[in-house]
C-alpha cells in the first residue's frame, strides 16, 4: 500500500463515476504519481475554501530527473483524457 492509497477518500458509490470530473481528475493524478513510484504524495482538499481548484496533489520524487518525467507524464495523460492541454 502507498502513502497515495491512505489519502484517498473513499469511492462513492451513491452515483455514476462519471457524475464528478473534479474528482475523476483527482485519481487520474494520484494514480499517474503512484505508477511513476512518486514520493511522498499528499492531497490537500480545497472542496468549498478555493474557487479555482477541488484539490491540491503536492509529490516528490527522488531525483530532479524523476520529478520532470512525473510532470511530462501527467500532462500528457490529463490530456489524453480531457482532451485539455494543461
Amino acid at each position: 500500500m502507498t502513502l497515495s492509497d491512505s489519502i484517498r477518500p473513499p469511492e462513492d458509490s451513491s452515483g455514476p463515476k462519471d457524475a464528478d470530473p473534479s474528482a475523476r481528475l483527482h485519481e487520474l493524478v494520484l494514480k499517474s504519481l503512484d505508477d511513476d513510484q512518486a514520493v511522498e504524495t499528499v492531497t490537500i482538499p480545497l472542496a468549498g475554501k478555493s474557487s479555482i481548484a477541488d484539490h491540491m496533489v503536492i509529490a516528490s520524487g527522488r531525483s530532479t530527473r524523476q520529478v520532470a518525467s512525473m510532470a511530462t507524464k501527467l500532462a500528457d495523460k490529463i490530456k489524453s483524457e480531457t482532451g485539455r492541454a494543461v
